[in-house]
């Protein structure tokens, strides 16, 4: 089975930070609930990032790996810009609403529904975990050997040696799972998984599908992390990490975006190259002037 090279990107949710929010009538229950307004752009934006993060691992990335983008919520159209670029080798196209994750904002509602609330961490008020937490489906591919997962808003600094000899190392040691440790405001360790290697299985995928769905797990940032953490651990990551050297060189620019892409060298030529195929895409598909219209 290949190595794939994947990240997933979803129009579903805003990406993170604040949500606005608005109250609206459940037409099944005709109880009021909080619904996310999206903004529309977002999810543009980080389609645009994942095809900028493809260029990066098309061109310093091993040849032999694979490169896969999951996606959920976007048409044809807006697809298109990371098929014309062909940095991508597969598309897999998922259903909107694929997964349910099982939001809990307070100890309030973790009582009510006899949930675990963290004693000293400051849960995050996000709503995105619908859409964070498509990568739990990494685990159904099984058609892989090994997954290294990026989030779209990374960007791949290292060579094809270094990535193969991360993947290689874990390969060795046996492990079917490695990603970013960190503590950040919990009060104990978990993990970032803005970069992860992991090893594809259903019965894991099943295991952290009812999890989300369900909520078996301690809120911290409301998405897929959360889940994770309750089936791997970040004691056991945070050795594996000096054992073989740490991730890849990546950066994670977060909610600085393209901007802060620019003005690394390796990252800036890589957003270069992919406006520049957009741009050129979007001139040979533009009208002729004056031409009658079928």
């Amino acid at each position: 089975h290949p190595v794939a090279l994947a990240s997933v990107v979803s129009s579903g949710c805003r990406r993170s930070g604040r949500q606005k929010l608005k109250n609206v009538t459940d037409p099944r229950t005709g109880r009021t609930v909080v619904r996310v307004v999206v903004d529309r752009a977002e999810p543009l934006r980080m389609l645009k990032l994942a095809t900028i993060l493809g260029s990066g691992l098309a061109r310093r990335g091993p040849k032999g790996f694979e490169r896969i983008l999951l996606s959920s919520g976007f048409s044809d159209d807006a697809l298109r810009a990371a098929r014309v670029t062909s940095f991508f080798d597969v598309t897999y196209t998922l259903p909107r609403d694929m997964l349910a994750f099982a939001h809990v904002h307070s100890e309030a509602q973790a009582r009510e529904a006899e949930r675990v609330w963290p004693v000293e961490a400051k849960v995050q008020s996000r709503l995105d975990g619908n859409c964070t937490s498509l990568k739990l489906w990494l685990w159904a591919l099984a058609q892989y050997r090994a997954i290294v997962y990026f989030d779209a808003d990374v960007c791949f600094k290292g060579s094809a040696e270094q990535l193969t000899t991360f993947v290689t190392r874990l390969s060795r040691a046996g492990a079917p799972f490695l990603a970013d440790v960190e503590r950040n405001g919990r009060g104990y360790l978990g993990f970032n998984s803005h970069m992860m290697y992991l090893r594809p299985s259903q019965m894991l995928f099943e295991i952290l599908r009812s999890k989300a769905a369900l909520g078996d797990f301690v809120p911290f940032t409301n998405g897929e992390q959360d889940v994770i953490e309750t089936v791997f651990s970040p004691h056991a990551g945070e050795r594996l990490l000096k054992e073989v050297g740490g991730l890849p060189p990546n950066l994670h620019v977060g909610n600085k975006m393209v901007r802060k892409f620019k003005k690394d060298p390796i990252c800036g030529a890589d957003v270069a190259l992919v406006e520049r195929m957009l741009n050129e895409s979007r001139s040979q598909s533009a009208p002729v002037p004056g031409a009658a219209a079928n």
